[in-house]
């Protein structure tokens, strides 16, 4: 049975912290130094999570929670290894779990819609719930049921306004993210009344914000806790 995009990003996130959390304690230090030191790490993780736990689907479907555990624990990263200062400076998004293998798959599913679209799916869960759509449905079909064709169209809807949405994140000019964000009102009430709409366009744009900050996020944390401990 194919899993759900909340347990393939729990896995994730369970496999970094205790990565995270192993490497910092072999360097003596509760947080990382910089963004880079952090960047470099988080990188080499996300390397290692794919070629060795993605990878291993059947494996990782089968475990429990303590034997997860227990196995990314047993797993060991030489950061020695690489070189720090040759790490590109550019962030890395949270869709980077989702190997290209399992892209693939979700595109078989959802062959209607653009190829990548599960990464915006994944986003539009305000829309989905506000127009009283079940998330449990959307599972069933993550997990090979054929939608409708009024889910077809649903889900056509849901994409092109996230996109719109994730545009206008995206956007350094102030008047044309503002032309992003009205079209995205213009797609979300065609099936929402006025305010629904503009609750849902508000609540998918912090969804993207969190998306893609996350990383970033855990890292001022640890940051800060670093600057408490020297107080």
């Amino acid at each position: 049975m194919k899993k759900s995009i909340e347990e393939i990003k729990s896995d994730y996130h369970l496999f970094a912290d205790i990565q995270i959390s192993k490497y910092l304690s072999r360097k003596n230090k509760s947080a990382f130094s910089d963004d880079k030191e952090a960047e470099f790490v988080i990188e080499e993780i996300l390397n290692i999570y794919n070629e060795k736990i993605a990878s291993d689907h059947l494996r990782l479907n089968n475990l429990n929670q303590a034997a997860k555990v227990s196995w990314f624990n047993s797993i060991e990263i030489d950061f020695e290894e690489l070189n720090i200062t040759d790490l590109p400076n550019n962030n890395i998004p949270e869709l980077d779990i989702f190997t290209k293998e399992l892209i693939s798959s979700f595109d078989d599913i959802f062959y209607f819609l653009p190829e990548g679209a599960i990464i915006y799916l994944l986003l539009a869960g305000p829309a989905l719930e506000a127009y009283g759509y079940l998330l449990e449905r959307f599972n069933k079909i993550t997990e090979g049921e054929e939608p409708t064709e009024i889910e077809e169209d649903l889900l056509n809807w849901a994409y092109d306004l996230v996109f719109e949405i994730h545009l206008a994140y995206f956007e350094k000019n102030k008047n044309k993210k503002d032309d992003f964000l009205a079209n995205a009102m213009i797609i979300a009430e065609e099936e929402l009344d006025k305010k629904t709409a503009s609750d849902v366009v508000a609540k998918i744009y912090v969804n993207i914000k969190e998306f893609f900050a996350e990383f970033e996020e855990k890292k001022d944390q640890l940051k800060k806790k670093k600057k408490k401990r020297k107080k």
